[in-house]
């Protein structure tokens, strides 16, 4: 089998992935971030696996990393998300498990200031942007912008 054709199945799987997704969520296509849609495969497995009301983070990384003072990291968030708690799927430092709503809230609210939206330097962008999804039933899932992670 040519790389083509392994390059075309491996499209079609992704998208017939987005469509079960976009199923789960109740949501149309174009509904879906790209983040998600990135990673649709990595996201519907951990869906799969979880129980009902556990809740995982989707996360979209500003790139370049828009802090660079020391300490102030990408790499020193992903830390305080699995000290606090969150399992890091497929060491993708996107995908992140909690066994629980507070387990979650609790990482959350811990996080530091700094990775805050600025609201003194408007011009500083945020450094990510965070979904949540959360098990609602075994064929349905919500998913929703976690704006409050760092963009408030």
């Amino acid at each position: 089998m040519s790389s083509m054709s392994l390059n075309t199945e491996d499209s079609k799987n992704s998208v017939n992935t987005v469509k079960k997704l976009a199923k789960m969520f109740s949501l149309g296509l174009r509904d879906i971030p790209d983040v998600i849609k990135e990673n649709a495969d990595k996201v519907l497995e951990v869906i799969e696996k979880m129980c009902i009301d556990d809740p995982i983070v989707i996360i979209k990384w500003t790139v370049p990393f828009p802090r660079n003072v020391r300490g102030q990291t990408e790499r020193s968030l992903i830390n305080h998300i699995v000290t606090n708690g969150g399992t890091n799927e497929f060491n993708s430092n996107i995908i992140f498990f909690f066994r629980s709503g507070r387990q979650l809230t609790n990482c959350v609210n811990g996080l530091p200031l700094w990775c805050r939206h600025d609201r003194v330097n408007l011009n500083v962008p945020d450094v990510g942007y965070c979904y949540r999804a959360t098990r609602v039933s075994e064929r349905s899932a919500d998913l929703e912008v976690y704006s409050l992670v760092f963009n408030i």
